[in-house]
């Protein structure tokens, strides 16, 4: 039943990826439930019936499983309508909690969206009995009119699969795109959203020309819809008025349309003339020219996402894609290097009819763009690890291929016919060793802990950051250097010692442990890639990774790590002189 104020309480749960080392500002979040709620708020009709809550929760690729109180979360906020917004990596861990929540509350009804609810929608609700509705594709228009009609009467309301009050499903037919993005409302410009300063989603367009079968676009439909510019200028002009830096445009490829990228462009630059905000988007290989290059140039770039995926023709064949990939792709390359600067490949590792031979040739590949004379080429290339979502086109081809994926949690690719478990291994050790290993950011979860093999540590997930290219992992040893005379097990005043080094996503972290199980955690990864660290050395980036009891602000515990800080700066010095850390013996001498 709806509130005392009358009003239905809608709550809509999303889940962002959890990085360890990322700050408060760069923090990631889920913009599809903030996209919702900005279009339920403006409802002409649903504004003045709904009280609509959003929350946030987070989760390790390495450990999908959500926090222990979201639940009580959930609960708190008494719910008519619960909204679970769902990806490959939080589908199981979100159900598992609505099914819990579910069984406190049995009135609340449970709709499901976002990619991975949106395949093989009865057989989610046939294998989930706490969902009442799935929603396929874009769910602005299907969730508003759902809220207007109501759980028992939603026969024709078209992209749902429901489930009716006699327990029987029903499937609607499916519900075309937004056709004028114009109706859709912007979460930054309507106050629903306050993102991080780093790395602020925008979303320009939505869809894409291409059919890839292993891609979640093919849900928005066939062709690219747009903002209109006065958005573009809108968002960019809030993000410059509330001091953001960076953002990621998410739309499948910016580049789609030469006359849009045009009006993007001049719309951003428009909204910002000094040029002060940080741009990363993908773009699409294929359509690059030199008019395209042209156009770029005049953003501030940070990276240039690019679908690489494989130069396997089989493999590409498989996922729906045609052509000379090597060769178009290294045209692309050149074109953007001298106008823009080095793109970032995206790599796809065991992806169906791909084998070990093939990814060896895709990396190989990508080492020659790097290592050619001129300008630039590669920043570095991101290798995810294949997932195949339930529903999907290679969901239900998996014997057809030979697919063993991971029977829990995300659904990595374990093995197929054409690159076998053995290989797999193998692959993962020659990123690991292979001589230019700087240019390749692992992006998924930590392969040791799934595959249980005696496998090197690869630092995932690979969370490539504002700055400059990758120049190589850093090893236990400079780190030593950096901290001398200090070493693990080395006391420190008042009960604290230097604990043993630890690594969060590839990156050496000196710890200082202390009394009550406080600890300090200090990140060092090369310099200038990191857009705003606790402090800066001639060559390193500190990265202060949160307390976990968050105490830091403690005013030993600040002296502690400034303290350290001074030691690095001096170490990491030609010539420097040593100001090491003042232990507990020499406390106990100057006492």
């Amino acid at each position: 039943m709806p509130g005392g104020s009358g009003r239905q309480r809608v709550t809509l749960v999303g889940t962002s990826l959890a990085a360890d080392h990322a700050r408060r500002e760069s923090r990631r979040y889920n913009l599809a439930t903030a996209e919702l709620q900005a279009y339920l708020a403006a409802h002409p009709v649903l504004a003045e019936r709904l009280s609509v809550t959003r929350i946030q929760g987070q989760l390790e690729l390495d450990r999908p499983e959500l926090a222990a109180d979201l639940d009580a979360q959930v609960l708190a906020t008494e719910p008519d309508v619960l909204g679970l917004s769902c990806y490959a990596w939080d589908l199981e861990p979100l159900l598992a909690m609505a099914a819990r929540v579910r069984e406190r509350s049995p009135e609340m009804r449970v709709v499901v969206g976002g990619p991975s609810a949106s395949y093989d929608t009865v057989r989610l609700l046939e294998d989930h009995a706490a969902v009442d509705v799935a929603i396929s594709g874009e769910g602005e228009e299907a969730l508003a009119e759902l809220l207007l009609r109501g759980f028992d009467d939603a026969g024709g309301v078209r992209g749902l699969t429901w489930r009716g009050r006699d327990g029987r499903i029903h499937e609607e037919a499916r519900r075309p795109p937004v056709s004028d993005l114009a109706t859709l409302r912007s979460p930054l410009l309507d106050g629903h959203l306050v993102p991080p300063r780093e790395n602020v989603l925008l979303e320009f367009s939505r869809g894409c020309i291409y059919h890839c079968k292993h891609c979640a676009w093919q849900l928005h439909g066939s062709g690219t819809r747009y903002v209109p510019d006065e958005r573009v200028r809108d968002e960019v002009r809030w993000l410059r008025e509330h001091d953001c830096r960076h953002a990621l445009i998410i739309d499948s490829a910016i580049n789609n349309d030469t006359k849009w990228l045009e009006t993007l462009v001049h719309s951003i630059r428009e909204a910002d003339p000094e040029r002060e905000l940080v741009f990363s988007y993908f773009a699409n290989y294929r359509l690059v020219t030199p008019e395209q290059a042209r156009l770029l140039s005049e953003l501030r770039t940070h990276e240039i996402l690019i679908g690489l995926e494989s130069v396997n023709p089989r493999a590409l064949a498989a996922t729906g894609r045609k052509g000379d990939v090597v060769e178009e792709f290294a045209r692309a390359v050149d074109l953007l290097a001298e106008a823009v600067g080095p793109v970032t490949p995206n790599v796809m590792f065991a992806m169906p009819d791909d084998d070990l031979d093939g990814f060896r040739r895709t990396m190989d590949f990508i080492v020659a763009l790097a290592e050619r004379p001129g300008p630039a080429r590669v920043r570095h290339a991101r290798v995810h690890w294949t997932i195949i979502p339930p529903g999907s086109y290679f969901w239900h081809r998996m014997s057809r291929y030979g697919i063993d994926v991971l029977p829990r949690g995300i659904p990595y690719v374990l093995g197929t016919r054409a690159f076998p478990r053995a290989d797999i291994e193998a692959g993962l050790r020659e990123i690991h060793d292979h001589p230019r290993a700087d240019l390749f950011v692992w992006e998924d979860a930590e392969p040791i802990r799934l595959l249980g093999a005696d496998l090197p540590a690869l630092g995932a997930p690979g969370n490539a950051p504002l700055g400059g290219p990758v120049r190589g992992r850093i090893g236990d040893e400079p780190v030593l250097a950096a901290i001398r005379p200090l070493e693990p097990g080395r006391p420190l005043p008042r009960g604290w010692r230097v604990g043993a080094l630890e690594r969060a996503h590839g990156w050496p972290v000196v710890v200082l442990k202390g009394p009550d199980a406080r600890d300090l955690r200090l990140m060092l990864r090369w310099r200038d890639l990191e857009p705003d660290p606790f402090a800066r050395t001639a060559s390193f980036d500190l990265v202060l990774l949160e307390p976990r009891d968050r105490s830091a602000a403690l005013a030993h515990e600040r002296r502690l790590l400034d303290a350290l800080v001074e030691l690095i700066e001096r170490n990491d010095q030609p010539d420097s002189h040593l100001a090491p850390i003042k232990t507990a013996h020499d406390e106990s001498r100057s006492a």
